[in-house]
């Protein structure tokens, strides 16, 4: 997770309702819980250190996820995941 210009090193899950994100590093927890139907907007984006990321746009904020495992399975589970809880 990118916040400013600060990498936040942990993981993100999937689920049919979430997406979450969880940190725990030196005593600082950062959780982050975004539902399906909150996000406005997901994109491939294309910063100038990190290629592959993904952004995640809400109407109250934006996330910015890199350095992904698998990146083309991660964005394709997350679009597929979005576009379910849109339909429903």
């Amino acid at each position: 997770l990118w916040q400013g210009r600060k990498p936040i090193q942990g993981k993100i899950y999937f689920s049919v309702n979430f997406l979450c994100f969880y940190s725990f590093i030196v005593g600082k927890q950062t959780r982050i819980l975004i539902r399906w139907t909150e996000i406005t907007k997901l994109d491939k984006n294309e910063p100038l250190l990190f290629p592959q990321t993904i952004k995640v746009v809400t109407r109250n904020a934006s996330y910015e996820f890199s350095l992904l495992t698998n990146f083309r399975e991660v964005y394709k589970l997350a679009s597929q995941l979005a576009n379910m809880a849109m339909k429903q």
